[in-house]
């Protein structure tokens, strides 16, 4: 068994995480609008809990700004996107190249001090069996051995392979893999009242690439975007050809 091409998986969720040096509000800083050049479609603040965020439709699927003390996350997910009536998000590399593009250029505007900065995505493939996605684990993490004929079932393998940033030598990138075979099931309200289940099972790949949990120094705002555009090249690359024995 290969790994299955690009073009077939799933996007559930893109994301971008920042974390700040100093407590901040995204409250009155117009940064929905600014990204997305329309208004927020709700909006929650609550004060007492440091929380703020607002939500709507953008590229296609629920796109949510949450902001809480020093940190800031941007989120765009597409449940159940490969399930029949649900929304699909554009061609994975359309899809990145847009969300590269808008999220990059707020990345350039921040104005407060950044320690740590995280990109993540997840990722679902629907798979014939649990078996069939058992192997796929082992075509995905080169040194992980399944047998064939093995009974594992609710089976998932997390690993990190950390290297360094090109871009900054001295920061580490913390590339985490977490790979599972899922069984899902969805159920329906059809015209007459009556409830109808639907099931399938996938293999699950939810990707997390971050610059060192331990740094204590700013990153200069420069070098926010670069950072960002090499970790969903990252995630991009393992998501191709897997984690690789010289990448551990």
């Amino acid at each position: 068994m290969s790994l299955p091409e690009i073009k077939e998986w799933h996007v559930e969720t893109l994301r971008l995480t920042i974390f700040s040096l100093e407590p901040i509000s995204a409250v009155g800083r117009g940064w929905w609008k600014a990204v997305t050049k329309m208004e927020p479609e709700t909006a929650l603040n609550r004060p007492s809990a440091g929380e703020y965020s607002e939500s709507g439709e953008f590229l296609g699927g629920q796109f949510e700004l949450r902001a809480t003390f020093n940190r800031v996350d941007w989120s765009l997910s597409f449940p159940f996107s490969d399930l029949p009536g649900a929304p699909r998000s554009d061609d994975l590399e359309v899809l990145t190249a847009k969300w590269l593009l808008v999220l990059g250029a707020w990345l350039d505007g921040i104005d407060f001090r950044v320690a740590r900065v995280a990109a993540g995505a997840v990722f679902v493939k629907k798979v014939k069996s649990v078996p069939v996605g058992n192997n796929l684990i082992s075509d995905f993490l080169h040194f992980v051995n399944i047998n064939e004929d093995s009974e594992i079932a609710d089976l998932m393998v997390q690993v990190n392979s950390p290297t360094f940033f090109d871009s900054m030598k001295s920061l580490t990138h913390n590339r985490i893999a977490k790979v599972g075979v899922l069984e899902r099931q969805l159920i329906t309200i059809g015209p007459a009242g009556f409830p109808t289940a639907a099931s399938d099972i996938v293999f699950r790949c939810e990707l997390d690439m971050s610059s060192s949990l331990s740094n204590s120094e700013t990153i200069p705002a420069s070098s926010l975007k670069v950072l960002f555009k090499e970790m969903v090249d990252a995630y991009l690359l393992i998501l191709k050809d897997g984690m690789t024995d010289d990448k551990i």
